[in-house]
């Protein structure tokens, strides 16, 4: 498993055009910053949570929980469960077919590809369905059922933002044939920092810009999701203790 260093052997193996337009400039650009504002926004978080944890009662900080348990509530999402079964069910679908999607869209970046994405690509496919039922799932108990509580115009713009991501990407697998090798290419000029010709597909720059605009805009509790399980435990932990000593 590798990533080419130089895309001069792909270029020949598959007669792609190298020609960049403005237009081209312009995508590329707005990709890295689109990446720098994503590490950017994920760097203070990781700060205020190193120098805020131990004086806000927010974010406090806190100590290593066990691992098994730890592992166990963060790929479960056991407290979501707790709290509303109806949502859990479509969080916890949407978040697993993610990490599917995720293994998919490696073959974008890793040539040659490993025949282990290779051999996940099926399940990819599978999975990309299933968020897609898992966002109107979440969709229609937020908006119509839970209205009340749901009445955040971000949290529509997240669903919105990915309904476009995940229809797109279906569409072009089912009904819009896109030309993947120069998708491939356009991508792995990007990763290899030697930009290339964005290909000029309706479909594939809804799906592409749609994607860069949710990198820029992804909830930042989803960045402390750990740190907050692990401090529920160590919480819980510290209670039964206390509770113990007043025996």
């Amino acid at each position: 498993m590798r990533l080419y260093a130089s895309l001069d052997k792909f270029i020949l193996d598959n007669n792609v055009c190298t020609y960049m337009k403005p237009h081209d400039y312009i995508i590329c650009l707005v990709s890295y910053l689109s990446l720098c504002v994503f590490i950017v926004r994920t760097f203070s978080m990781c700060m205020i949570w190193l120098r805020g944890g131990s004086r806000s009662p927010e974010l406090p900080l806190i100590t290593p929980a066990p691992l098994a348990r730890y592992v166990a509530e963060l790929l479960t999402l056991l407290r979501l469960l707790k709290v509303n079964g109806w949502i859990w069910v479509g969080e916890w679908l949407f978040h697993a077919s993610l990490l599917f999607i995720f293994m998919r869209h490696l073959r974008y970046v890793l040539a040659p590809i490993p025949e282990t994405v290779f051999n996940l690509q099926s399940f990819g496919i599978f999975a990309g369905y299933v968020s897609l039922f898992a966002i109107f799932y979440i969709l229609l108990l937020k908006v119509v059922i839970m209205k009340d509580a749901y009445k955040n115009p971000y949290n529509l713009f997240l669903l919105a933002t990915l309904t476009i991501i995940t229809t797109t990407g279906i569409l072009m697998r089912l009904r819009h044939t896109v030309d993947t090798m120069r998708v491939k290419y356009f991508v792995l000029g990007l990763v290899t920092f030697e930009p290339q010709p964005l290909p000029l597909d309706p479909f594939f720059l809804t799906h592409y810009i749609t994607s860069l605009i949710l990198l820029c805009f992804i909830p930042s509790h989803i960045f402390a999701a750990p740190l907050t399980i692990a401090d529920a435990i160590r919480r819980e932990r510290d209670l039964r203790r206390l509770l113990h000593e007043e025996r």
